[in-house]
């Protein structure tokens, strides 16, 4: 799963969906979910909060601007398919408790209006490449990307390591012997197979599917 990407690759995952509801497969999928908040949240948090929320805002005028689409509507699972992630009260909660702070990057994203920032979105990757071009800068190292790090690596054990346990125990709470169908993105997806494999699962099949190929 990705959260925006080409048509054709929606259709490509949206396939994979479907098969295993044929095939009487136990969905589980990821999304962070918008459910009320337990206890009211602290100043950090709040900062938090807002950041995030800001960034997924962020999708669909990055999806508008390079000519893709929004996951969300694009993506159509079975009713009985399960949210394998954690609440958004909980995702903030955890990245305060771990150290993770914004200010500065709230502050740095929220001075630039979203019309500007859907031109430099046009600018940098539709004028300079396109999206072939945006996916190979992954591969490549730069100060752009070290700072990037620098100011997450107090998030990334949150949004990557602490779901990953998260979906796992879900998949093991909930899957009442049926065989399993995990729709997650790629990083995700290989933290979460070497969890269940070291809790004895009999992982069939992984499927990556090159984001690229559709671009």
């Amino acid at each position: 799963m990705i959260h925006i990407g080409p048509d054709k690759l929606y259709e490509v995952l949206q396939s994979g969906i479907d098969w295993a509801v044929k095939n009487n497969y136990q969905i589980f999928f990821e999304g962070v979910k918008k459910d009320p908040p337990k206890r009211a949240a602290t100043a950090n948090e709040s900062k938090i909060k807002k950041f995030f929320l800001f960034l997924f805002d962020l999708c669909p005028v990055f999806a508008a601007a390079i000519g893709i689409s929004f996951q969300k509507e694009k993506i159509t699972y079975p009713k009985d398919a399960i949210n394998a992630d954690i609440t958004f009260a909980e995702f903030t909660r955890k990245l305060d408790k771990n150290g993770f702070r914004c200010s500065f990057l709230l502050w740095l994203f929220t001075i630039v209006p979203k019309k500007e920032l859907e031109k430099k979105f046009k600018d940098e990757f539709v004028n300079r490449g396109g999206f072939n071009a945006l996916m190979n800068s992954f591969d490549k190292w730069s100060l752009k990307k070290f700072v990037a790090w620098f100011l997450f690596k107090k998030a990334i054990p949150i949004i990557l390591d602490y779901r990953n346990e998260v979906a796992v125990a879900k998949v093991k709470a909930n899957s009442n012997g049926r065989n399993i169908f995990i729709h997650y993105g790629e990083k995700h997806v290989k933290g979460i197979v070497k969890l269940l494999r070291q809790d004895g699962w009999v992982v069939k099949e992984t499927t990556y599917t090159d984001l690229a190929e559709f671009c």
